[in-house]
């Protein structure tokens, strides 16, 4: 296919160190090999079977992005506040099926595979961001041996909030209500399905903190760096149908669990331009579990 794909920027800088953004773009999102590849494959390190669909088609993504910065100092001092609207057509997303001729009850009988998804999926976030550098100490009017080093070590960090959010297909809602009937006594929170979820693949929001220290005089570059992201669908549930078309089998929306690490990166250079680079990650041992949607299990 040919796509003619635009895109225009606008940055306006009102005052000294203030700039403020604007910017539209139109791309694609393609699938992989692996999403289209028609055999199946074994995920490293589990037993879960992907079957790729050689039907998938291309997503067109539209963006809308907006951005206020204030950049100060010569060390880089930085406040930022983004915002950003996204509008995807046909999102390519994984979906959880059942083997219809494996009678297996348990894993087993589960493959992934990936479909376009017909209902237009939209996503709007919120950014903010900052940094600033040690040097507010001596600027405080201290002094101390030593405090000049200060000027070398800077905090950071950015949050992005997002809500991204799909339709589901009607099919999809008419196969699950047999699943959701109430009786009395039932939970009404269990009444139905939703008629929205989360797009697979993003998260609601993001989170990023580090410690650096930066000497270019040295060459020397370290950061202690903290990432945490909230919980992200992986793959999209579905109902599957007996041989005369009625539900037989329904599995809920999974999810990869909210998640923190705690890295170390280290960089020196060692002879004109040469760096040779260390890194630590996940100092903190954190696990990731999978878990079902919360708002479709009781616990």
């Amino acid at each position: 296919e040919t796509k003619v794909l635009p895109s225009v920027g606008l940055a306006y800088r009102p005052f000294d160190g203030a700039t403020l953004r604007a910017s539209y773009s139109e791309t694609v999102a393609r699938p992989s090999f692996r999403e289209m590849g028609y055999y199946v494959t074994i995920q490293p390190g589990t037993d879960e079977r992907f079957l790729g669909n050689p039907q998938l088609t291309l997503s067109e993504v539209k963006s809308w992005d907006a951005r206020a910065e204030y950049l100060r100092g010569e060390l880089g001092d930085l406040v930022a506040f983004s915002a950003f609207y996204k509008v995807v057509s046909d999102p390519i997303e994984s979906i959880i099926l059942r083997n219809p001729l494996d009678f297996d009850s348990g894993s087993a009988a589960l493959f992934r595979t990936y479909f376009n998804n017909s209902n237009t999926a939209r996503l709007f976030g919120i950014e903010i961001e900052a940094r600033k550098s040690f040097d507010f100490v001596r600027q405080l009017g201290f002094d101390f041996p030593g405090i000049d080093a200060l000027d070398y070590f800077s905090i950071g960090g950015n949050f992005s909030y997002i809500d991204a959010r799909v339709g589901r297909t009607e099919a999809e809602l008419a196969r699950s209500r047999p699943y959701y009937s109430v009786v009395p006594g039932d939970d009404f929170r269990f009444a139905r399905l939703s008629s929205k979820r989360r797009l697979f693949g993003q998260p609601e929001w993001i989170g990023n903190a580090d410690v650096s220290f930066n000497h270019p005089d040295w060459g020397t570059d370290v950061t202690l760096a903290v990432f945490a992201i909230s919980d992200v669908l992986d793959a999209a549930g579905s109902v599957s149908l007996d041989g005369g078309g009625n539900p037989a089998a329904f599995t809920l929306d999974r999810y990869f669990d909210s998640y923190h690490q705690l890295d170390l990166i280290a960089g020196q250079e060692i002879w004109k331009g040469v760096t040779l680079k260390f890194s630590v990650k996940n100092l903190t041992n954190t696990a990731r579990r999978r878990i079902y949607d919360r708002k479709q299990t009781a616990q």
